[in-house]
């Protein structure tokens, strides 16, 4: 079963943060291989991070494995473009 990945150990790889940074990193690589997703919810809080760059977050979220689950919150995969284009 895949893993939820919160919002703050996502930002504090993207961020680099000098104290989370790397055991953030290391959580991450340690279950990769079960998968990791985050909630729509996640999604949104980190775009001011990408400046609302989706293109910028999609590429970061591809690069730390991460995938996002629409199933968390309910949506099924056909609802997942209308979320974003209101």
């Amino acid at each position: 079963m895949a893993w939820v990945v919160d919002t703050c150990v996502l930002l504090d790889i993207h961020c680099a943060d000098p104290h989370f940074a790397q055991s953030s990193a290391d959580c991450l690589t340690a279950h990769l291989s079960d998968g990791l997703v985050i909630s729509p919810i996640t999604y949104v809080e980190l775009a001011p991070a990408f400046d609302g760059n989706m293109k910028l977050q999609e590429q970061f979220l591809t690069e730390v494995g991460v995938a996002v689950s629409m199933a968390i919150a309910g949506y099924d995969q056909g609802t997942w473009p209308m979320v974003f284009s209101h």
